[in-house]
């Protein structure tokens, strides 16, 4: 698979590495210096890739994905932070030429932990003794807090358990790749749900396993697609 990339920070790198790893061929890497509003995203850079990946910033994302989107490509982002321009953006990959794919959190763990803490927030639901709140913990470097993974599972949590708030606690410290925990606290006891992240490797890996499933495909298409087989 011939690959490129729009970034140059540790996700980006991490994408990059594993790709050579397994025999694909990055292209090109644009970094975010010489792409100032997407101008660095043109068909003689980028035209030769079976899949571009974008992983940049919130602020940098949108006119990333407009520019992709004009030349064509098959794109996966893992940007969040920029859900209030995502619907307008994905709109206009809606009828191709291109494909895109936007996911907050490439770790099947994630995926599984997502559908964990629904039937726990559901199992919850009728017993009011419990207090349900999520924590989450990330690098020092990360920008958005709470994270895009961390917006999902209050999401999927409320719409389990609409009857709790489950505010989301967000610490930005050290090197960690990303931790996410539901916590339902009673008068005497404590149940914890909880997915750790140990390297960033898990996420370029499985952004490589949805760029792979991408190929071919036109239109906007969501993980869980991809990990259902659609």
């Amino acid at each position: 698979m011939k690959i490129g990339i729009v970034g140059d920070g540790k996700m980006a790198r991490a994408i990059a590495a594993e790709a050579a790893a397994a025999g694909d061929e990055v292209i090109t890497m644009i970094d975010a210096k010489e792409n100032v509003g997407g101008v660095a995203i043109t068909t003689e850079r980028l035209g030769g890739c079976d899949v571009v990946f974008e992983f940049t910033s919130p602020a940098a994302a949108p006119d990333n994905l407009r520019a992709l989107q004009r030349i064509g490509a098959t794109v996966v982002c893992g940007t969040t932070g920029w859900d209030d321009q995502r619907a307008a953006v994905e709109e206009l990959w809606l009828d191709g030429p291109g494909a895109l794919l936007v996911a907050s959190n490439f770790a099947l763990g994630v995926q599984l932990f997502l559908r964990a803490a629904a039937v726990l927030a559901q199992a919850a639901a009728q017993r009011p003794e419990f207090d349900g709140f999520l924590h989450e913990r990330h690098h020092a470097a990360k920008l958005d807090a709470p994270s895009g993974t961390g917006l999902l599972l209050q999401q999927v949590v409320r719409a389990a358990d609409p009857g709790r708030l489950w505010p989301i606690t967000s610490v930005r410290a050290g090197a960690i790749p990303g931790d996410h925990e539901l916590v339902l606290d009673g008068p005497f006891e404590t149940l914890t749900l909880r997915h750790s992240a140990r390297d960033r490797r898990v996420f370029a890996a499985g952004a490589l396993s949805a760029a792979r499933w991408l190929a071919g495909r036109r239109g906007v298409f969501t993980l869980d697609a991809m990990l259902a087989g659609d």
